[in-house]
């Protein structure tokens, strides 16, 4: 039989025949007894209080101040784990003196008395099957009490387990009470309750998790220190066909990207399958699970399973199946921060919002071809004028106020600014066609989109093409091209890039996304799907603001035009650095 046990920060792992070896040898015979003792009269009756974390795990259950916690993570990484020894933590008293604070890094958190607990995942079944025994597993005897089958063996008790059918509850022998739901529950079930802290093993609706936050949030803490409530969430964010709101666009993965949910805020904490200790899963497993996931479908080229295998392997989110840009390949589009050389052609593209978010796409082109978005704004509740003054400030730009008013009738008038292209220079930038055909509230003989040139950000009408014409167009620029080398390459960044098999890219695409400047547009692609009713048009009521900008920049056919060039604003009478002359309208003129 193989024996494993935790020890200062590594496993420890020996069979019978190695240890009838060891104690055969003078030297090591202690060492023998000491870990046959130990493993059986102190680690199994009390696994907790050895609990050794890995990757990103102590991370999470030391998490003692954010009201929002999160593990994610690939298949058997042992997530679950973490998660309940996350609430064993709170549900028990911390000895100071046990091994998995001595050594393992993790931090004892004080003892307030008996708590109310929940845990919750998908199914009954997976209550029963998965939860609970590991539970079981993890906790102290002592404290587990009847529950533990190794306590009921020893004191020749039946082992009672929580009432499955009924309301399933575990109390604990120090007063402290587990409550369990599955998300099949009504909704109710969850708003019934007021709880210490909450535990949600794999993915969970948001009105459910929402309900079960709000009733705990109002318990009031006397140590500032340490969150009053917490709820903590541990999963793989793949699809689940049976379960809405699972893969990419849940507000779990908006969570993991560092996101706040309604302004609460939030830990975020991975998993990596490569820091997976083989003890807990073996070099040969791993190889497995790494075939299975990962390689199998690359060979078959099949994407629904690429998807959902970097989704159980590295712990991504698993985009949805019909997604308007199926083309889009994170691996090999979404590219570190690059210095965009001055020479390269830049672009602006705009969307513009009050109550929805405005997006601005920072957009250069290079003298090969490559389309690269560089740089993104994406901000809600904010005017025109406020909006044009933090797009030229991340431009790098200067915002020059000019000393006259302009004058549009006898109750209006509009203060005029003009963008000094001191830092970056643009050759266009483009802004949504509508807003030069919507009047303003105060004015209707001026057009939102004057507003912006008033402003001093000098805008051409973007195209008005309908989706299903417009989405063939943006699907080009992510097909790859046969033999074009990644930009990286072209850069000199790189000798070259490898797909995930190990094989060297050699036909690359020419449309590349600065992926830590630039995740609204990362996180909308990979989440905007196409209508199955209407195809080319993408699904109503998506977020879709950073598309819609990259669909204005593609139809505008951008190209590399050599650095911006010194020419005239007709509109000031000044040089200025921009390659194409616009007026107020929204027309190049020049």
């Amino acid at each position: 039989m193989l024996y494993k046990m935790p020890w200062k920060g590594r496993w420890l792992e020996w069979t019978d025949e190695s240890l009838a070896d060891m104690k055969a040898r003078p030297d090591q015979k202690a060492t023998a007894t000491w870990l046959q003792s130990t493993y059986h009269d102190i680690y199994l009756p009390n696994r907790i209080s050895f609990f050794l974390a890995h990757s990103g795990g102590a991370g999470f259950i030391n998490d003692h101040v954010n009201p929002i916690v999160l593990l994610y993570a690939g298949n058997q990484s042992g997530k679950t784990y973490h998660l309940l020894a996350w609430l064993i933590l709170r549900a028990i008293e911390n000895n100071p003196k046990w091994p998995c604070f001595l050594h393992n890094k993790i931090k004892p958190l004080p003892w307030n008395g008996a708590k109310r607990l929940a845990a919750g995942t998908y199914q009954k079944k997976h209550l029963m099957r998965n939860i609970w025994p590991k539970l079981c597993q993890l906790m102290p005897e002592d404290i587990l009490g009847e529950y533990s089958p190794e306590w009921a063996m020893r004191n020749k008790r039946a082992i009672k387990e929580p009432s499955w059918n009924l309301n399933p509850s575990c109390r604990l022998k120090n007063g402290t009470v587990i409550d369990f739901y599955n998300y099949e529950s009504k909704q109710r079930a969850f708003e019934s309750c007021t709880y210490d802290a909450w535990a949600f093993d794999e993915q969970v609706k948001q009105s459910i998790f929402d309900a079960a936050f709000a009733r705990g949030a109002t318990i009031q803490s006397e140590d500032k220190s340490i969150a009053a409530f917490q709820c903590a969430v541990a999963c793989t964010a793949v699809i689940e066909e049976s379960q809405k709101e699972t893969g990419s666009g849940t507000w779990i993965v908006k969570a993991m990207k560092q996101e706040n949910h309604s302004g609460v805020p939030v830990g975020v904490y991975q998993i990596k399958t490569e820091e997976v200790p083989d003890a807990i899963v073996s070099k040969k497993q791993k190889a497995l699970f790494y075939e299975k996931y990962i390689v199998a479908p690359l060979r078959a080229n099949d994407k629904k399973a690429i998807r959902k295998g970097r989704a159980r392997w590295y712990g991504e989110p698993e985009v949805n199946g019909g997604l308007m840009y199926p083309q889009w390949d994170r691996s090999l589009m979404a590219i570190d921060n690059i210095d965009v050389p001055a020479y390269w052609s830049r672009f602006r593209a705009i969307d513009p919002g009050r109550t929805d978010p405005t997006c601005c796409l920072f957009i250069a082109m290079s003298p090969w071809g490559d389309f690269v978005i560089y740089d993104e704004y994406y901000e809600t509740d904010k005017g025109i004028y406020e909006s044009v003054r933090d797009i030229v400030a991340k431009s790098g730009n200067i915002l020059e106020k000019r000393s006259e008013r302009l004058q549009v009738s006898a109750s209006n008038s509009f203060e005029m600014y003009q963008e000094l292209e001191s830092g970056q220079q643009f050759i266009w930038s483009v802004l949504d066609p509508r807003t030069f055909a919507t009047p303003t509230d105060t004015e209707p003989s001026i057009t939102i989109g004057q507003i912006w040139n008033f402003a001093g950000l000098r805008c051409i009408q973007g195209s008005g093409q309908s989706s299903d014409r417009s989405t063939p167009i943006m699907r080009e620029w992510l097909e790859p091209i046969k033999g074009h080398p990644h930009i990286l390459v072209n850069m000199k960044k790189l000798e070259s890039i490898q797909d995930d098999l190990g094989r060297t890219v050699v036909d690359a695409p020419r449309f590349y996304v600065v992926k830590s400047r630039c995740p609204k547009f990362i996180d909308e692609i990979e989440s905007f799907c196409e209508n199955p009713n209407k195809p080319g048009f993408p699904l109503p009521k998506q977020a879709d603001h950073a598309m819609t900008a990259w669909k204005y920049a593609a139809l505008q056919n951008p190209r590399y035009m050599g650095p911006a060039l010194e020419g005239i604003n007709l509109f000031t009478r000044k040089h200025v650095g921009i390659r194409r002359i616009i007026d107020v309208h929204g027309r190049i003129t020049a």
